[in-house]
């Protein structure tokens, strides 16, 4: 092959001139647009952002709510695989933690009741509580 100089002429009629005319175009015409009236791109960031913290602020409001159970309710789950706490008022759904609990099956003198006495007991170091919320 044999390649000759391309003259002024036959380079602005060429593919690659076009082409990079009309990304030049464009790329002008788009940062005009945005320069002389930047508000739609504005607004648009603006209520993306602000259906952002919606979001997130309704998913604050689910965790933050509070479910509120019966006694009775509570000590349907008095087994090993399924256990309950009353501690200070709050339910707690310990299930998943009664094979690992370091006093062993205690955990389950008190399934679907009120523990909160013993779980303040001597038995359990401060840094239990910490763990719980």
């Amino acid at each position: 092959h044999c390649k000759t100089k391309m003259g002024v002429e036959e380079w602005i009629f060429s593919w690659h001139f076009l082409a990079i005319t009309f990304v030049a175009f464009v790329v002008i015409t788009v940062i005009g647009r945005i320069t002389r009236d930047p508000a739609p791109y504005l607004l648009a960031e603006k209520k993306r952002k602000e259906e952002e913290e919606q979001r997130k602020a309704k998913e604050q409001e689910k965790r933050e709510e509070k479910k509120v159970f019966t006694l009775a309710e509570v000590e349907k789950h008095n087994k090993q695989e399924d256990c309950w706490l009353i501690i200070d008022g709050k339910v707690y759904d310990v299930t998943s933690f009664v094979f690992d609990h370091p006093g062993g099956a205690s955990i389950l003198k008190n399934a679907g009741k009120d523990n909160t006495v013993g779980f303040h007991g001597d038995q359990h170091p401060l840094r239990v509580a910490d763990q719980l919320d």
